[in-house]
C-alpha cells in the first residue's frame, strides 16, 4: 500500500525532517528519527537516501519500506 497520499508531509525531507516527521515513517521511532538527526548533522547533510543505512537499525530491509516516503529535496 502507498501512504504517500495519505499522511501529510510526505514524502519527508531527510535533510529538514524534525523527530516527530521522521517517526511517523514505518519502523522508525523517536530513537531511530534522531539517529537519523545526528547522522544529518554530522553528514552536513543528507545527499542519497541510501545514506541511512549508515544509521543504526536502519538496514536495507526497512531502508526499502520508506524508500519512497523520503526524499532528499
Amino acid at each position: 500500500m502507498d501512504i504517500r497520499g495519505l499522511i501529510p508531509g510526505l514524502p519527508v525531507n531527510l535533510n529538514t525532517a524534525t523527530v516527530d516527521e521522521l517517526a511517523m515513517l514505518p519502523g522508525v521511532g523517536d530513537v531511530t528519527a534522531k539517529r537519523i538527526i545526528a547522522a544529518r548533522r554530522s553528514l552536513g547533510g543528507v545527499t542519497s537516501v541510501d545514506q541511512l543505512t549508515e544509521v543504526k537499525w536502519i538496514g536495507k530491509v526497512k531502508l526499502d519500506k520508506i524508500r519512497r516516503l523520503v526524499t532528499v529535496d
